[in-house]
Parts: C-alpha cells; structure tokens; sequence
C-alpha cells in the first residue's frame, strides 16, 4: 500500500538541503507543515517512524519553521501538545482511569 510507505531520511534531507523552505509549505487539508506532521503524536505512528529525527532535520535547514502556524493559529508544538493530551486521554479510558475535570475540559475545547 502506497499511502502507508515512507521517504528514507536522506530523500528528506537532500530536499530541504535544496528547498529549505520546503519546510513551510503548507498541505492544503488542515494546513500542517512537514513540522507540524513530524510533531504529530498518534498511536498509529508507522507512517512516521522516526519522527523525532524528522523534526531534527527539518529545523536544521529551516529554523524558522518552528514559527509557522496553521489556519487555526496553532504551532508544530502545539500540535505536539493537543495530540500527545488526546493520545493520554484515549489511553485512561481503555484503562478506567479517570482524568481530572480540568485536563477533560481543556481537551474538549
């Protein structure tokens, strides 16, 4: 299956050696950046694999990336925050736990 098929780490480096800013191109569904991808935490995280050193590289040729926001004004940390929260929620339901009303009533903004 295509869509699940990853670019080794060298395609991407010798594109943004090329293109920098390649780095702040934003996709036109939800207006994410390579960045705001990279940040992206899911429990399905095999079309990213090695999203960390994604991230790495993506800010070594093009700092400014980490100011690039989305339609929604949110940053890739940002992202980073939102998926990582609802990734801990999913996983405090399958296991009962419950959260505090706080971090329930953050996540349903």
């Amino acid at each position: 299956d295509f869509s699940k098929t990853r670019a080794p780490m060298e395609v991407l480096e010798a594109i943004l050696r090329a293109h920098p800013n390649a780095a702040k191109v934003h996709c036109l569904k939800n207006t994410f950046t390579p960045l705001h991808y990279a940040c992206l935490v899911s429990s399905d995280s095999s079309l990213l694999g090695d999203a960390d050193n994604m991230a790495r590289l993506i800010l070594k040729h093009c700092p400014s990336s980490s100011k690039s926001t989305t339609a929604g004004g949110l940053t890739a940390l940002d992202v980073h925050i939102v998926s990582f929260s609802r990734e801990l929620a999913e996983e405090a339901e399958k296991s009962s736990r419950s959260n505090s009303m706080m971090f329930t009533v953050l996540l349903k903004s």
